[in-house]
Order: C-alpha cells, then sequence, then structure tokens
C-alpha cells in the first residue's frame, strides 16, 4: 500500500503545499500561509479597466486604480477624480480529487475605493485604499472522538487570509517624460481555526514601488515600474 493511502485528507494538504510552495521565492516570507501560491484565486485583480486589457497597461494613463499597474499612470482631468469599485469571487472546490470537500471561498468586502487630485500642471496624488489579496480555504467540519470512538466536539475549521494596502502616489509630469512613486502601507492577517485551535497573525509592511512612462511620440510610449526586493520575513 502506497504512503499516499495511508495519509488521511488533512495530511495530503499540507504535503502537496510544502512540495509546491518550496518552489516558490515569494515576497510574502517563508511562512506557507503568507505566499503567493494562494495568488491564483485570493489576488482579487482590482481595476477593472486593467482586468479589461488582459491586466496590462504599464506604458498607459488612467485614473487612481491605474497606479496598481504602474504609479507614474496617473492622469487627474479635472480637479478631483473619485473612483470605487467592489470585486466578488465564486466559491471554488479545491482539488476535489485529493482532498475531497475543500473550497475556496471569497472573504468580503473587497473594496478597490480612492480619489485623485491634481496639484498643479507638473505633480497630481491621491489616495488609493485595496483589498489585494483576500481569501477564505474552508476545511468543512471536524470532530474529536473519545477513546469509544464516540463525538465529543464538532467544529468548522478554516483559514481566513487579508493583504489591504493603503496607497499614496506621487506622480510628476513634464514634456515627454512622467516619473511617479506609489507609497503602500500593507496590512497582513490571518486568522486560523483548526483542531480546534484558534490563532491569529498580524503584521504590516511599507513596500514603495516607482514607476515611469516615455512618451517620445504620438501614440507611442513605453513604461517601466520597480518594487524593490524586500526583506524576507
Amino acid at each position: 500500500m502506497s504512503l499516499w493511502k495511508l495519509t488521511n485528507r488533512k495530511s495530503r494538504l499540507v504535503l502537496v503545499s510544502l512540495l509546491v510552495m518550496g518552489s516558490i521565492n515569494s515576497l510574502y516570507g517563508d511562512n506557507p500561509y503568507f505566499s503567493s501560491f494562494w495568488d491564483f484565486y485570493s489576488d482579487n485583480r482590482g481595476s477593472n479597466k486593467a482586468c479589461g486589457r488582459g491586466w496590462t497597461g504599464v506604458a498607459s494613463m488612467g485614473d487612481i486604480s491605474s497606479v496598481i499597474i504602474n504609479p507614474a499612470s496617473l492622469n487627474v482631468n479635472g480637479k478631483y477624480q473619485p473612483y470605487l469599485e467592489y470585486i466578488h469571487k465564486d466559491k471554488v472546490q479545491w482539488l476535489k480529487e485529493l482532498f475531497g470537500n475543500i473550497y475556496l471561498k471569497d472573504l468580503s468586502p473587497n473594496l478597490l475605493a480612492g480619489f485623485g487630485f491634481k496639484i498643479d500642471d507638473c505633480w497630481q496624488s491621491g489616495l488609493l485604499y485595496s483589498v489585494k489579496n483576500s481569501y477564505r480555504f474552508d476545511y468543512g467540519e471536524e470532530k474529536a472522538y473519545d477513546n469509544n470512538g464516540n463525538p465529543v466536539g464538532i467544529w468548522h475549521a478554516y483559514d481566513d487570509f487579508k493583504l489591504t494596502s493603503f496607497t499614496i502616489p506621487i506622480v510628476f509630469n513634464k514634456g515627454i517624460i512622467r516619473g511617479g512613486v506609489s507609497l503602500n502601507y500593507n496590512r497582513y492577517s490571518l486568522k486560523r481555526v483548526i483542531d480546534n485551535q484558534k490563532g491569529e497573525a498580524d503584521f504590516d509592511k511599507f513596500v514603495p514601488e516607482f514607476g515611469i512612462i516615455l512618451s517620445p511620440a504620438k501614440n507611442l510610449s513605453f513604461g517601466l515600474t520597480y518594487l524593490p526586493l524586500q526583506r524576507r520575513l
């Protein structure tokens, strides 16, 4: 009989997670629950305009939501520019053949909200609140048994993860050059209930991001962003 058949569902989950996440070099750090492994579902993909363009637009300009792609992209036409967006994700069954009824669910509310404003002809700024990543990893119902096999406790097991961010973009525009920096204050939060034990982990990180857009001719532009490598947790 193989080792795989001898392991229970929870052990399989841990085994696969460690094998996959062991090959990932993530800015989240070494903790597997703060990992880009979950981004296939947890990433909220804020900015519906960027999503409609296939998450492109590093060399284009737009509203306050465009700074998610490039900090230099902010272009306020008037004096002020408000923005509000809500993201919803459906429930997804996770690796059904391996683990059974384990689901990834939406962890609401998921918002992208803010406003941009023009300081003068050269300078623009604003404030953006976003829930960049969020998910509930639902393990389902768990039970505890006494020595005689009788249930003595029932609880619902889950992991709740949320990454929220407050961003202040600062953009300078002069001729064919646009430069910008996004000052991101990120809040990481994880709540976990498993084996009838509750745990929480919360921490903050300041993550600046830089961008530039060059427009040497009409209908021609080049963009570049730079995110400094963060110290691992």
